[in-house]
């Protein structure tokens, strides 16, 4: 009999499977992922950078 620990990180393993495969079948998934945290750092170090550095 498989212990509780084994099924219940079975179990995330096999929902972290299914959520990447969604997130590879949806291209506007991809972008926001890639995308979004890049222009946050842009837009936070160009931005709201200048006037915290005086």
């Amino acid at each position: 009999m498989p212990s509780a620990y084994w099924r219940t990180s079975y179990k995330g393993y096999v929902m972290l499977g299914r959520s990447m495969r969604h997130i590879f079948r949806s291209m506007d998934t991809i972008i926001t992922v890639t995308i979004m945290p890049i222009a946050f750092m842009l837009l936070f170090v160009y931005v709201f950078g200048g006037a915290i550095q005086n």
